[in-house]
């Protein structure tokens, strides 16, 4: 990854979320160094890693996954950065 790049790591659990991240992948690495993977199996550790290091981190799937991967590593929205989710599929 190259270090004067944002730092995006992108998790899915189905295919279209790996679609999805994919077509994301392609979209944002001019700007940005992007990393994607599945999220079965590894979520949990996969936030607490990359939580710790301020990176940008997407979930593609169901919001509440993602509020249950953070909400042990989040204190104040005051202080924290955002996790904006959005589902697959789904309108905003």
């Amino acid at each position: 990854m190259n270090p004067g790049k944002i730092q995006i790591h992108i998790l899915y659990f189905t295919q279209a979320g790996a679609d999805l991240a994919a077509k994301l992948t392609r979209e944002l690495t001019p700007e940005a160094s992007v990393t994607y993977k599945s999220g079965k199996g590894c979520c949990k550790e996969w936030t607490a890693e990359h939580f710790r290091k301020g990176n940008v981190l997407v979930y593609i799937g169901a919001c509440g996954i993602a509020v249950r991967a953070i909400a042990p590593h989040i204190g104040s929205k005051d202080t924290d950065h955002p996790d904006p989710c959005r589902a697959p599929g789904r309108r905003q």
